[in-house]
């Protein structure tokens, strides 16, 4: 057998197992092993670097002699292969497993990249323990997980970096000021890539009396709870993803409000009427291509028109609907303002206030950003809307 990493060495062991009196030889020249698939568990917090390193001799299966060496040369019409100090190794059956030489010039200027900056890698011993450091300590931005084409060392490693990554993003969650705890976003459920919105509904007057609220479209369920912890006795909060409703009940669980809030699979509305009915619809009216992208894009404002249209025969009498909304749409000529106040007018329903923030996001500030121009514009409001003639 031509190596004694992980291929090698396992190779080695099936073989015994399956035909103990073969007689079996692995050429390597390294006298430590490196386990390398436990590099990418090292990247994900889930192995310490140390667990990754051991002795060969401890690694080798009892029956199996180590030659000392590395091959410079097959001769597989001889059977045999000669080393780099020019001994020949003669086989019945040979198996190669040498490993694959990672070319990082290949990419310019990724040598001098990696190891600071947030450049990283799991197929290099050294920087694994980084690439969980960068991990640990992300609170917030993008992460950019890349895989090469083949052929490659392990071709799942690219991907399991991303997922451990994911798994402890979520284990941590997300901080949400306006609840003093973190939010936890399942794949699929929109993430709370920007708070400013929240703590519009945080801080907004709610209607005289409020008892029941109704939470349309509510995600991870963190409007849901932020009205909870504002005291509102009775909240329900709706959704038709079945990976958000798993989401929001599990996030208004650990929030310690599963007594005041009820997390319902509904297209927009439950049964009944509410003093308050909340909805954060997505904000641009385009066509979504993913699971994520629903959470963003709404085609032809498809659930900000129902909503509208089914508010009115939603609300308590003297009730307000908060309609949170970002008017990015609008500067970049998707919708324009004219249009949003006419399906509120067409729907029954007036305004009674705007509340309105701009996004703190690293984006908003980048003027090297395509939509610059649109975000550093953008405006999002909490509509306060009544049922025409309701006071």
């Amino acid at each position: 057998i031509v190596g004694g990493g992980a291929g090698g060495v396992t190779a080695a062991a099936s073989l015994l197992k399956r035909r103990p009196k073969v007689k079996t030889k692995i050429i390597e020249p390294q006298d430590i092993h490196y386990y390398q698939p436990g590099w990418t568990l090292v990247g994900g917090g889930v192995f310490d670097q140390k667990q990754t390193i051991k002795p060969l001799a401890q690694v080798l299966p009892d029956d199996v002699e180590r030659i000392k060496g590395a091959v410079a040369e097959f001769e597989p019409d001889k059977n045999r292969v000669i080393l780099t100090d020019g001994k020949t190794v003669e086989y019945d059956v040979l198996i190669a497993s040498p490993g694959i030489k990672l070319n990082w010039d290949a990419i310019e200027g990724l040598k001098d990249a990696l190891g600071k900056d947030g450049v990283t890698s799991n197929y290099r011993f050294d920087l694994a323990p980084y690439t969980w450091k960068l991990v640990h300590n992300l609170a917030g931005g993008r992460a950019l997980f890349t895989q090469p084409p083949m052929p490659i060392k392990c071709a799942g490693a690219p991907q399991k970096a991303m997922y451990l990554s994911c798994d402890e993003w979520r284990r941590r969650g997300v901080a949400v000021a306006a609840l003093e705890a973190s939010i936890h976003p399942h794949y699929g459920v929109f993430s709370l890539v920007r708070s400013e919105y929240l703590e519009l509904v945080a801080s907004a007057p709610l209607p005289a009396a409020t008892q029941l609220a109704f939470d349309i479209g509510t995600g991870s369920g963190v409007l849901a709870a932020v009205l909870a912890r504002r005291g509102v006795k009775r909240v329900l909060a709706t959704d038709q993803d079945e990976r958000a409703l798993a989401c929001a009940r599990e996030n208004i669980e650990r929030l310690g409000y599963a007594k005041q809030v009820e997390v319902l699979k509904a297209d927009l509305f439950p049964d009944g009427r509410a003093q308050l009915v909340v909805c954060n619809p997505p904000w641009l009216p385009a066509k979504p291509t993913s699971l994520l992208e629903h959470a963003v894009y709404d085609p032809d404002s498809r659930m900000l028109r129902g909503f509208l249209a089914g508010l009115a025969a939603h609300l308590a009498p003297g009730g307000e609907g908060w309609l949170v909304l970002s008017d990015l749409a609008e500067h970049l000529g998707l919708r324009s303002r004219e249009a949003l106040l006419q399906m509120i007018e067409e729907a029954g329903l007036k305004v009674l206030a705007k509340l309105d923030t701009v996004p703190r996001h690293g984006r908003a500030k980048d003027a090297d950003d395509p939509l610059h121009a649109a975000r550093a514009a953008e405006v999002t409001s909490l509509w306060k809307l009544r049922v025409v003639g309701a006071g």
